[in-house]
């Protein structure tokens, strides 16, 4: 697998009645900073973790990170999720909290909320997808203008655009309330240790104008009202009893697929994906 290595780095998300403030640290173990991104068994017991540099292949029951392969389409969470860990201990799919991490890293590094037009498109308005590998003579962060191009974000290619990529570990209930974990993934949120009220009455969906702002739930939407090019510059949505996903596809239009894209709208019933439902593999190292 090709992977790329994140070692540890801890978080802070907060705000106040004017700003949203993101922070990150290298220490270990900072006072008020979250290191549930390098976290396996306990909060804060991996050094290190790795994020699969391409959307996932399948092959043999599992998912694998290589280059110029097909990427695997049409598949459930449920189901990626197992041929993720079939890998071996540590080995899980992407989830809510190195998302989180991602996110942080991109808002402190670039100091703006709009990736599209400060990295790239990714793939739009097309009719298939592309093979893996597209970025891979393109540098470390690369994108364009245009619609067929693949982006990639500190080596990690289509971090948006592409496809709907699964993020496990966030979920919605009944009431359109959300629940995450760190550990112990599961479709409906079962057990999960951090809860939030969210206030949505109906299917809330649109450009995010604020969100959650805490260490728990990060840049997750709280409200709508922004636009393509103002605020969060990406859509988000919440819906009854739904996984996560995060990238938009490639058969969509632009504005709507940033950094900061994530959706709670896929159901905990389906249990087949789409043709433009991908998942990307993670590996935590313990210390």
């Amino acid at each position: 697998d090709v992977m790329v290595e994140i070692p540890k780095i801890g978080y802070r998300i907060y705000s106040d009645s004017t700003y949203l403030y993101v922070k990150i640290t290298d220490q270990p173990n900072a006072p008020n900073f979250c290191y549930l991104a390098h976290s396996l068994d306990n909060i804060n017991d991996c050094d290190k973790i790795y994020m699969g540099a391409y959307l996932a292949y399948g092959e043999n029951g599992k998912l694998h990170s290589i280059s110029g392969a097909t990427i695997a389409i049409n598949i459930g969470l449920s189901t990626a999720r197992i041929r993720a860990e079939a890998k071996g201990t540590g080995y899980q799919l992407v989830s809510l909290y190195p998302w989180t991490l991602l996110q942080c890293l991109y808002t402190v590094m670039y100091r703006n909320l709009n990736s599209e037009s400060t990295i790239g498109w990714g793939i739009i308005g097309q009719s298939t997808p592309k093979p893996t590998g597209g970025t891979n003579d393109k540098g470390p962060c690369y994108g364009a203008q245009s619609s067929d191009q693949q982006v990639c974000f500190l080596n990690i290619e289509d971090v948006w655009a592409h496809m709907q990529c699964h993020l496990d570990g966030l979920v919605s209930d009944g009431s359109r309330n959300l629940k995450a974990a760190y550990k112990g993934f599961n479709d409906t949120g079962a057990n999960y240790p951090y809860s939030l009220t969210t206030g949505f009455s109906q299917l809330t969906n649109g450009y995010v104008k604020e969100v959650q702002g805490t260490n728990e739930f990060g840049f997750v939407m709280k409200s709508i009202g922004g636009s393509a090019s103002t605020y969060f510059c990406d859509e988000g949505t919440v819906q009854v009893s739904c996984t996560a996903h995060t990238g938009g596809n490639y058969n969509m239009s632009g504005g709507t697929n940033g950094m900061f894209n994530l959706e709670v709208y896929m159901l905990q019933s389906q249990t087949n994906g789409t043709s433009s439902t991908a998942a990307r593999i993670l590996y935590k190292h313990k210390a």
